[in-house]
């Protein structure tokens, strides 16, 4: 949104033992102003507009609303994301297709049911950074591992422990969501787990309309205003939301803004959004063991730029850094493309990831094609 007007940026940084690097994410940007306390800078009427596109800071949101500022985001709609078992419940509730699904509580309770069945999956709510979704077999291998990390908590957390859909399809709505409605033109897409993405615009499958339907009421009912991203998996026994985005995804988050040509206007007015000639859409997810403990310094073409998604970054003399995330993600941002074609947004974006140069940078360039491969074998491309 910068490329278009001036803009404030706020992100997470108090604890009890701050560290400066915190305070670095946005700062060095062209008119980027970094801002470290954005509640006082609503009250003292400094913002036009608010924007929370990311979990975690619904109060900033809710007092953005109580003070009729002009609001983008999820509201109480990032539930359906960070409450996993209110996500089953809500589907249920609207007579949707829910997955064979069961909640314990404690370690150990999860333990028992995996080893009895490892082909299942394990997930916990809200705490990701507890505990990602992992496979039955990965759970048990980490098993004391993880119960170590949890320490005392570990037999008081919430599992969610879910059977396999086999045989399925996967498939990913990637959109907005504005005011409730959902934003047309929709990308239907596949992402290859932390690797690479490629989708293309679409209307909506019929198939798809009474999980549609139900959000879309829901999303009216709190005045939803975000991106919103669905992923879903279909084969002969029904079609199964699994994960709701109410937040920029990653991917298809960055091709997304970049490939917008009114994306300021989708956020600050309601806009459907306008990707121009563009019908494809890709991303290749760009990784560093580096970055999970240090500074990572990342060059490429500056006239290449646009083609760039990066994660937790400043800008210092002209130098672009990476700063490193108490999460130790690896995943430091993406190469995009888009075009008119496949070929003509997988070359793009391809091109872009050759160009980067970052120290231990590794990308795998041929997931793309399996995922393109993935979205021709599902029959709705």
């Amino acid at each position: 949104m910068a490329q278009d007007q001036p803009v404030a940026y706020f992100s997470t940084w108090v604890n009890a033992f701050p560290q400066s690097r915190e305070l670095a994410p946005g700062t060095g940007l062209k008119n980027v102003e970094r801002i470290d306390d954005p509640i006082a800078f609503m009250l003292d009427g400094k913002a036009s507009h608010v924007i929370v596109p990311d979990l975690y800071l619904e109060g900033l949101d809710r007092l953005s609303r109580a003070l009729d500022i002009p609001t983008f985001g999820s509201g109480a709609g990032n539930d359906l994301e960070t409450d996993r078992w209110k996500l089953k419940e809500f589907l249920s509730a609207n007579d949707l297709d829910v997955i064979n699904t069961v909640q314990v509580q404690g370690i150990e309770a999860a333990r028992k049911l995996i080893e009895k069945d490892p082909d299942k999956f394990v997930k916990v709510s809200v705490f990701r950074g507890d505990l990602e979704t992992r496979s039955g077999e990965d759970f048990l291998t980490e098993y004391n591992f993880l119960r170590n990390k949890l320490g005392e908590l570990a037999d008081s957390i919430l599992f969610i422990i879910e059977d396999p859909i086999e045989d399925a399809v996967e498939i990913g709505i990637d959109t907005f969501v504005l005011h409730g409605k959902f934003a047309e033109p929709s990308i239907l897409g596949i992402e290859r787990k932390d690797a690479a993405y490629f989708g293309w615009l679409a209307e909506l499958p019929e198939q798809y309309a009474p999980a549609v339907g139900a959000l879309g009421r829901y999303f009216d009912s709190v005045d939803y205003n975000n991106f919103f991203s669905v992923e879903m998996r279909q084969n002969k026994h029904g079609i199964f939301v699994t994960d709701a985005t109410c937040r920029v995804p990653s991917p298809p988050g960055g091709v997304m803004m970049a490939a917008c040509q009114n994306f300021s206007d989708v956020v600050l007015k309601g806009e459907n959004p306008d990707y121009g000639d563009a019908r494809y859409f890709c991303e290749i997810v760009l990784k560093s063991d580096w970055v999970a403990d240090n500074w990572l310094k990342v060059t490429f073409p500056k006239k290449m730029a646009e083609r760039f998604a990066f994660h937790n970054y400043c800008e210092r003399d002209g130098e672009v850094w990476i700063i490193p995330h108490d999460s130790k993600y690896k995943e430091f941002g993406s190469a995009l493309g888009w075009g008119k074609t496949a070929d003509e947004a997988k070359s793009m974006c391809i091109e872009a990831a050759e160009t980067v140069k970052a120290n231990q940078l590794v990308f795998d360039a041929s997931e793309l094609d399996k995922a393109e491969e993935d979205a021709t074998n599902s029959g709705l491309m």
